[in-house]
């Protein structure tokens, strides 16, 4: 049986294929490993999880619903995965470490769905009204 570090050890190696898997199902990744974490009173592994569920669930929406050129997708994609790979060495061991990095994840994040906002038209499939 799987200790809760190999689950998540996984479980980030799966996060890593986000350019393969896309957001939703990273999405579902991090749920799982954020129900697993609660159910064995992980808590940092919440914390990490929670917070990857929000990035994945924010930019996800963008790349449905806006014209996204293809340069600056691959670049966020990159960044977060940047990130994720940071997260997954260092997540056991360095708590400021592992906030600094979800502090800066989420702030590139949300500056990417302000340029989102103010910068790329919606899409036409897009659910937003």
């Amino acid at each position: 049986m799987e200790d809760i570090y190999q689950i998540f050890d996984n479980g980030f190696q799966k996060l890593a294929r986000l350019e393969v898997i896309g957001f939703e199902n990273c999405f579902h990744i991090a749920s799982d490993l954020t129900k697993i974490a609660a159910y064995g009173d992980f808590r940092q592994g919440v914390f990490v999880m929670e917070n990857l569920e929000g990035v994945f669930s924010q930019i996800g929406t963008l790349f449905e619903n806006y014209e996204i050129p293809q340069d600056e997708g691959s670049i966020m994609k990159r960044t977060i995965n940047q990130y994720i790979s940071s997260l997954a060495s260092i997540y056991r061991t360095d708590n400021i470490a592992t906030y600094k990095i979800l502090m800066d994840m989420r702030f590139d994040t949300t500056k990417f769905q302000i340029k989102c906002y103010n910068t790329w038209a919606r899409s036409p499939r897009s659910r937003l009204s």
